[in-house]
């Protein structure tokens, strides 16, 4: 082989491993820019739902003819977390979506029973007790999802 020949083969050579370097770093920045992406959306639902638990106290603890006042000021609340559902519901596998709905369906379930009436502190801690387990089953699967350790 000449050396222009042998130029040409090593410089072919070097442009396919550039190529194969470049490939691969869009690669890897696309995996992190998506698990980034999945960690913000996990992470903004359940925010959300924490977010809506602490609305509801105050809700329940409240004399009925307040109620309509504060569900009026927390409609900003139940549209953020509307959103951050709807992100986890189309973005997310079964396994998420199953355990965002679940929790997603408990959140609804004490809102009734916080509009029912003026609920005492210890009363509404029982009646929600059933939160607990949603919760769980959320964050443990959300940080499973995401490579983190069991807490």
């Amino acid at each position: 082989m000449t050396g222009s020949g042998t130029a040409l083969v090593a410089s072919s050579i070097s442009a396919v491993v550039a190529m194969a370097v470049v490939g691969l770093q869009y690669s890897l920045e696309r995996r992190r820019q998506q698990r980034a992406d999945r960690a913000q959306r996990l992470a903004a639902f359940f925010a959300a739902t924490h977010a809506f638990v602490l609305y509801l106290g105050p809700l329940a603890r409240a004399p009925l003819a307040k109620k309509e006042q504060i569900l009026a000021e927390a409609r900003d609340l139940e549209d953020r977390l509307s959103a951050c559902f709807a992100q986890v519901r189309l973005l997310e596998d079964r396994e998420i979506v199953d355990a965002a709905t679940r929790l997603d369906r408990e959140l609804v379930r004490l809102e009734g029973r916080a509009r029912e009436k003026q609920w005492s502190r210890t009363d509404w801690r029982e009646a929600r007790a059933g939160l607990s387990e949603p919760v769980s089953t959320y964050q443990a699967l959300a940080r499973k999802k995401l490579g983190a350790g069991r807490l």
